[in-house]
């Protein structure tokens, strides 16, 4: 009797178990990690009477981010260095070819946050929380901000770090940022980076010494080979970057 009461008593155990092991699916340590991200961006802008929209795709591991813009055809590859600062790769897909930058021939921000959340985490923090929606991994805060010139407002995936939603508008321009698309699928994030690093690359400071090359030739007279990020710009070449 005493060894039916003791199997009764494990086989309790073992359910309970398992039952804390489903639940604690739904937690917070088992959300997918935002280290290796997959998200696709619809950028939609209106200035001076003028709609144009874009879209931008961000991919990440735990030491690159790639972002990569459909409309050029280019793929900015950017690594955070010991002394933090920022190494970039600035891929052509079409050519399978890239310009290599080290940080100190890269101008502007060396802010890795910024490349790899495409907000800087500055600029988040000196936002107001007006709210919080959803829980665990699906939880949301939505913030926003208002100075003289402009109003924000943002949706931000806590567990995931990525942009849900952001607009800003000012009299003149509006900007609006919205997540179409993310994947936390590590086979096809390890893909793409591994498709990038088969690229050929040129060192920048080595572009001027290859003045026989059709496609640097190509690249310089468009414009595309230069200091700093790619950026996001719209027809009248006003910066659309979302800081």
């Amino acid at each position: 009797m005493k060894q039916k009461h003791l199997i009764i008593l494990l086989g309790v155990h073992f359910i309970i178990s398992i039952s804390v092991v489903f639940a604690a699916t739904d937690t917070d340590d088992f959300c997918p990690g935002s280290q290796r991200m997959m998200a696709e961006y619809q950028l939609t802008t209106k200035a001076n009477g003028k709609k144009q929209k874009l879209e931008v795709h961000l991919w990440r591991n735990p030491k690159q981010v790639a972002i990569h813009y459909p409309q050029k055809q280019i793929t900015e590859l950017w690594e955070r260095t010991p002394n933090d600062r920022l190494h970039l790769v600035r891929y052509f897909d079409e050519y399978q070819r890239g310009v290599e930058y080290q940080p100190v021939e890269i101008g502007g921000n060396h802010d890795w946050d910024l490349k790899r959340q495409l907000i800087a985490s500055k600029v988040i923090d000196k936002m107001n929380l007006d709210k919080v929606v959803g829980e665990g991994c699906q939880q949301i805060q939505v913030l926003s901000y208002k100075n003289e010139q402009s109003k924000t407002k943002l949706k931000w995936l806590v567990k995931q770090e990525l942009i849900q939603y952001y607009q800003i508008k000012s009299v003149t321009r509006s900007e609006v940022w919205k997540l179409t698309k993310s994947s936390t699928d590590s086979a096809m994030i390890d893909k793409k980076f591994a498709q990038l690093s088969e690229y050929q690359t040129t060192d920048y400071t080595d572009v001027g010494d290859n003045e026989s090359d059709p496609f640097l030739v190509k690249m310089i007279n468009l414009g595309h080979v230069q200091h700093g990020s790619l950026g996001f710009y719209d027809a009248d070449g006003h910066s659309m970057d979302p800081h």
